[in-house]
């Protein structure tokens, strides 16, 4: 047994802190609260005090039982109790809701943010995507370099935590045999942002990843039959098929290039569309290539014009500066060559992430979400929010309770406000009474908390909205009964017709297809079908037939395009 990290490192000491952190910070409006508390308590006293001392001047020798019973009223009813805590109160029972849902949240002043923020930028690998990286193909142009290639590859990417990098490894282990696999000691091995990594082995330097620029030089200095010129077409292609390719050079001469694949994560796609629905703009910068950033961008529903590509570190810090001035639109063409945005700040933006090279621009964002299950330490510390299984949809329940949160304090505020001053207004009258005082007091205070407490039941909201969205199709092209039914919904933008289906199957079973007609279809899992019927409410039914097994998620991509 070996120890890797002392007590305090470990996850359950992070999560404690964390969680201390949370409760010790306060937002805006509490500290507002707070302050305006400092000067309104002295002043009612003083009222209340001065009321006594003009009636005494008025009449010295007469009976004051009445004026020191409103001073007595006054200050009770005056008393801040529900007021001071409405806030506090309605964060602790939001961030309780959020961790009972695997989210957590480290303070009241980021629901805040979340709660008024217009923008939301996203990373591409582990956040959109799954980052289930497989190797869909990998070329060594020279077959007497195989062996080299495969070791060093093994012994490079072994050491690097990136998703790509697992999923080289995993790929070259199958590929070499036993005695091939012994000698993985490298040395300075360092991550290149936005690039690849590169490491020394058996005296040789090796990089790995995609440097367009380093092939480029390459290639144009290359003779016209050298191999190198076919695999730049290749890789041109795999990148335009959505794929992320890289190279591996050794001593600074190309040796092998590769491809792998990855798939959005399941729920991207509703997450992209409730986040809308909301009014939250989505981004994704990535510092992937274009061409698989676009194809992902458009299976979960983001225009081109939402998409920014190949990103250094630096360059997603100053993509988040622009779009939390509102400038983006005067960068978008040439933003490499633009000065720093500077100016007032106009928007409120959230980033989310999950590796080293996100941390900066999570750090400049006005709130930063990590996706905790398979995230980078240094991006859950920079993280004000964490969602601890990753499950994206969470983004759309979490902006919902943000707000719901809001409201309630707006709501707590409002009503504290309003008892004390219709209480204050009957003792301005002489019309109050001890008891009405206590009952505005402590009565408005018991209001707030319970009406507080009831973000409590949001505990449960967060499934439902993974059933509302995700249930429409299950994971691994599964559906699952547990989903219940669904009423019609509107799919995709103006003009489009309400459609809606049931879903009757059983748990774990998969679905080889079903009919659909009109505003409902029924599903039945025992039924294997080699086509399908489908018809829409605008238009005549019509028979498609396809030879390849169809699957519920492929059958449902079809119905809602």
């Amino acid at each position: 047994m070996e120890a890797t990290r002392v007590a305090g490192e470990s996850a359950v000491a992070k999560l404690v802190s964390l969680v201390e952190k949370a409760q010790a910070s306060r937002a805006p409006i509490e500290k507002t609260i707070n302050s305006i508390a400092h000067w309104y308590t002295p002043a009612v006293v003083i009222v209340a005090v001065g009321l006594v001392i003009f009636d005494y001047s008025r009449n010295p020798h007469g009976n004051h039982n009445g004026s020191i019973n409103q001073a007595l009223v006054l200050l009770v009813t005056a008393c801040p109790c529900a007021l001071l805590i409405s806030t506090p109160v309605t964060y602790v029972c939001a961030m309780a809701a959020a961790a009972k849902s695997l989210v957590l949240v480290k303070g009241g002043e980021h629901l805040e943010t979340i709660a008024v923020m217009k923008n939301m930028a996203l990373d591409k690998t582990g956040t959109l995507t799954k980052a289930a990286f497989s190797v869909s193909s990998f070329s060594i142009p020279n077959i007497s370099d195989r062996l080299k290639v495969l070791r060093s590859v093994l012994a490079v990417e072994s050491v690097s935590t990136h998703p790509i990098a697992t999923a080289l490894s995993l790929y070259i282990e199958t590929q070499l045999p036993p005695e091939g696999k012994e000698s993985k000691d490298i040395s300075d091995f360092k991550i290149v942002p936005g690039k690849g990594v590169e490491s020394t082995f058996e005296g040789s330097r090796i990089f790995i990843g995609n440097n367009k620029e380093k092939l480029l030089d390459f290639i144009n200095s290359a003779d016209s039959g050298d191999p190198w010129m076919k695999a730049h077409t290749e890789l041109n292609q795999w990148a335009q098929d959505g794929k992320t390719t890289g190279v591996v050079w050794i001593n600074d001469f190309p040796k092998a290039y590769y491809a792998v694949s990855d798939i959005p994560r399941t729920g991207a796609k509703y997450t992209v569309e409730g986040l809308w629905t909301l009014g939250v703009q989505t981004r994704m910068l990535t510092g992937d290539a274009k061409g698989p950033a676009r194809v992902v961008g458009r299976q979960i529903g983001m225009n081109d014009d939402m998409i920014m590509s190949q990103l250094l570190p630096e360059d997603k810090i100053r993509l988040i500066r622009a779009i939390k001035n509102n400038a983006l639109k005067d960068i978008q063409d040439n933003w490499r060559l633009c000065a720093p945005c500077s100016g007032p700040r106009k928007a409120k933006l959230a980033m989310v992430g999950d590796g080293v090279n996100d941390a900066p621009a999570m750090a400049a964002a006005d709130v930063a979400i990590a996706m905790g299950a398979n995230g980078a330490a240094l991006a859950m510390e920079t993280a004000d929010v964490v969602l601890m299984d990753s499950e994206i949809l969470k983004l759309v329940w979490l902006v919902k309770l943000s707000r719901a949160a809001r409201r309630t304090i707006i709501g707590n505020i409002t009503f504290s406000i309003a008892v004390k001053l219709i209480v204050l207004t009957l003792v301005a009258f002489q019309r109050a009474d001890l008891w009405m005082a206590i009952f505005a007091d402590v009565g408005s205070m018991l209001a707030v908390t319970i009406n507080s407490t009831l973000l409590l039941t949001w505990e449960s909201s967060a499934p439902k909205e993974k059933q509302k969205r995700a249930g429409r199709r299950g994971e691994d092209n599964k559906a699952y009964g547990s989903y219940g039914s669904f009423d019609s919904r509107k799919v995709g933008g103006p003009g489009t017709c309400e459609r809606g289906f049931r879903d009757n199957g059983e748990n774990g079973l998969e679905l080889r297809g079903f009919q659909y007609s009109g505003n409902e279809s029924n599903l039945e899992p025992d039924l294997e079908l080699q086509g399908f019927q489908y018809g829409f409410s605008n238009g005549s039914p019509s028979n498609k037939s396809d030879e390849k097994e169809l699957t519920f998620d492929n059958l449902v991509d079809d119905l809602f395009a």
